[in-house]
């Protein structure tokens, strides 16, 4: 089964997750054991039972770029993706939350990756991240709590 870009979402933290990347254009949600697209790329986010986590598999242009592990408390989350270019660049955000229904609980993990796969940035957040913001210069993320962040490229 494959899923199209800027399809809704059906949780309770998928709003949350949904309006971090409001500001992108191209944007998809991506759900467990199907395909997904958006634009050049195509996401699969399997479970990897040895780590009781997830494992996301992203092609672009039917070339194999990113394999990433996800830690066990994203499993059963909600990830969406979004592209950005920066520069002349092309540049793939991904964002998963937590499977915690309480947002205050709620982690998050964020990635940046070029076009090509090259890992720029992932990590899991202890803060929740509210919204992140495309730059001329790359992205700001803003938490919950007030606090931000700049990835500049």
């Amino acid at each position: 089964m494959t899923k199209n870009e800027n399809t809704s979402l059906h949780t309770e933290a998928a709003p949350a997750v949904s309006a971090c990347f409001g500001e992108f254009q191209q944007q998809a949600e991506i759900s467990s054991s199907e395909t997904t697209r958006m634009g050049v790329y195509q996401f699969q986010l399997q479970p990897f039972r040895a780590a009781k986590g997830m494992v996301m598999e992203v092609e672009r242009e039917g070339q194999h770029i990113i394999s990433a592990h996800l830690p066990a408390s994203f499993s059963r989350g909600v990830m969406r993706s979004a592209s950005i270019h920066i520069r002349g660049a092309e540049y793939l955000l991904l964002a998963a939350s937590s499977a915690s229904r309480m947002l205050a609980h709620s982690k998050r993990w964020f990635a940046m990756f070029r076009a090509d796969g090259k890992k720029i940035y992932a990590t899991s957040l202890e803060q929740h991240v509210a919204r992140v913001l495309p730059m001329e210069d790359g992205v700001s993320l803003l938490f919950m709590n007030g606090d931000s962040m700049r990835i500049k490229l």
